[in-house]
C-alpha cells in the first residue's frame, strides 16, 4: 500500500471503501466548525454507521479494515455517549478519529457541523441533531 500523506488522501480512500462496504449505511465528517470539515482538512473527525443488525459486524471488523484501507494503526478504542465507539487511529505523525455508530441512534447525538460523503440512507442530513451548532 502506498503511503498517505494528508488527511484528504484518507478521505478519498475511506470514501471509495465505504462505497464498497454493504453494510455500512454513511460516512460523514463532523467537526467544531466549518474549517475543520472542509479541505484541506486540517484534522478529521470520521463517522460511520450500520443499521443495528449488521452494526456488531461492522465494528468487529473495522480496525482490520482501517489497517488495510488506509494503513491506519489503532492507538485506542473507547465507548462515547449513545452506544458509540470511538477509535484513536494513526498513521506516522497523521493522528485521527474514527467513530462508529448506529444508525437508529443518528438523531441522539449532537453535532455542530458535518458533511456528508457517502449517504447509502437517502436521508442522513435531515436525521442528524445539530443541536451543537452555533448560530
Amino acid at each position: 500500500m502506498d503511503t498517505l500523506a494528508t488527511f484528504d488522501d484518507i478521505v478519498d480512500r475511506l470514501v471509495d471503501w465505504a462505497t464498497e462496504k454493504e453494510i455500512l449505511r454513511a460516512l460523514w465528517l463532523e467537526g467544531e466548525s466549518l474549517t475543520a470539515v472542509r479541505r484541506p482538512y486540517p484534522g478529521l473527525e470520521v463517522h460511520l454507521c450500520a443499521d443495528e443488525p449488521a452494526y456488531p459486524q461492522l465494528f468487529a471488523a473495522l480496525e482490520d479494515d482501517l489497517k488495510s484501507v488506509v494503513g491506519a494503526n489503532v492507538v485506542e478504542v473507547a465507548d462515547t455517549q449513545r452506544f458509540a465507539k470511538w477509535l484513536d487511529c494513526q498513521i506516522g505523525d497523521l493522528k485521527f478519529a474514527v467513530i462508529a455508530e448506529q444508525s437508529h441512534l443518528l438523531a441522539k447525538r449532537p453535532r455542530a457541523e458535518v458533511i456528508p460523503l457517502v449517504d447509502k440512507t437517502g436521508h442522513l442530513p435531515h436525521v442528524l441533531n445539530y443541536s451543537l451548532r452555533r448560530r
